[in-house]
């Protein structure tokens, strides 16, 4: 596996194929072409480059980049993004209601 950074629960793991994620999973709900569901029961959202998974009552949501997957467009907002957590500020999660 790979090495944790213990302050920001950060992972480099190495071998991890998004690829097979992808080749074990199914569509969820009827034509759903965003979200799929593999074989351990996770959300899985993205591309080779970057996606999410979320196993529901877990208490994980895993990121994965994969900078070899992804284009060099993509290298200066991962950069940033890895930056930031490295550092360990907080991370905001924001959700707008649906309107009724």
């Amino acid at each position: 596996m790979g090495k944790e950074n213990r302050r920001t629960g950060v992972k480099n793991v190495s071998g991890a194929s998004s690829r097979k994620a992808e080749a074990d999973s199914r569509s969820v709900g009827a034509g759903s072409e965003l979200f799929t569901i593999n074989e351990q029961g996770e959300y899985c959202f993205g591309t080779s480059c970057f996606s999410m998974r979320v196993k529901p009552g877990e208490g994980e949501i895993r990121v994965i980049v994969d900078r070899n997957e992804c284009g060099e467009d993509a290298q200066r907002v991962i950069d940033a993004l890895f930056g930031e957590v490295v550092k360990g500020v907080p991370t905001v999660y924001e959700t707008k209601s649906k309107k009724s």
